[in-house]
């Protein structure tokens, strides 16, 4: 019988233990999703994209599956609020790589000075849920937000004046 040292089966206890738990670690991945903004005169135009493994965890997915495309959809007509409420003009599932869902909403935006979107999807599934927003105007200068937990909404606003009146906070951009 070969006897090893005490320091050999500690060692391979250690690495026994080590190689558990990477494994557990690396077969978490993150929970993100990503929008891109487009605002004119008279519509802003929504592009959501998500992998389609976080859609299979939403509520909308149970109730309406297969359809990953009409789950998304509706999880996002029901957490993704504009205040002043606005008009959904049309919603429709877009091509995404493989492996990713995507639809496109547009919205009504008249008379507006002051907008502000609260997007709360798929924060009640993944509290740790980061969302990257991509804010374009007319002229394409364009930023990107960092929608989270703690930071869930994007203000627009059309008049800078507003901003000091109203004491808003946060994200704010430009309407027109």
């Amino acid at each position: 019988m070969i006897r090893l040292p005490r320091t050999y089966l500690f060692g391979f206890i250690i690495f026994g233990l080590i190689s558990s738990i990477s494994q557990n670690v690396f077969a978490h991945t993150r929970s993100v999703s990503y929008s891109n903004w487009l605002i004119t005169e008279s519509e802003i135009i929504m592009t959501f994209t998500v992998p389609a493994r976080e859609v299979t965890k939403l509520d909308e997915y149970k109730l309406l599956y297969p359809d990953l495309n009409a789950s998304l959809q509706k999880h996002l007509s029901n957490s993704i609020v504009p205040t002043p409420e606005l008009e959904l003009v049309e919603s429709k599932p877009v091509r995404t790589e493989q492996g990713t869902v995507g639809t496109e909403h547009t919205y009504r935006l008249e008379n507006i000075n002051l907008l502000n979107i609260r997007i709360d999807s798929f924060f009640p599934i993944a509290p740790g849920h980061t969302h990257y927003a991509t804010i374009k105007d007319e002229k394409m200068s364009h930023r990107t937000v960092i929608i989270n937990q703690k930071n869930k909404s994007i203000n627009l606003i059309s008049n800078q004046t507003e901003i000091a009146n109203k004491g808003i906070q946060g994200n704010v951009f430009r309407l027109h």
